[in-house]
């Protein structure tokens, strides 16, 4: 799969947030419908993603550790 049809894991998450915008974040079943969705799509072989650490993330982590 060519890197123009990946996902960045964020649109993975913002599309179930969009998915599912009505689900009461303060329940807990709430969060695991939202979380069990996050999985599934995650999990989908058909869904190419992939974590973007273009932000510093890994300089971040790398500077906590010492």
């Amino acid at each position: 799969m060519d890197m123009e049809k990946k996902m960045k894991f964020e649109d993975i998450i913002l599309s179930v947030l969009e998915d599912f915008k009505d689900v009461n974040l303060h329940s807990e079943a709430g969060r695991k419908v939202l979380l069990g969705k996050i999985m599934t799509q995650i999990k989908n072989p058909r869904n190419g993603w992939f974590l973007d650490m273009r932000d510093g993330i890994s300089n971040k982590k790398t500077m906590e550790k010492k």
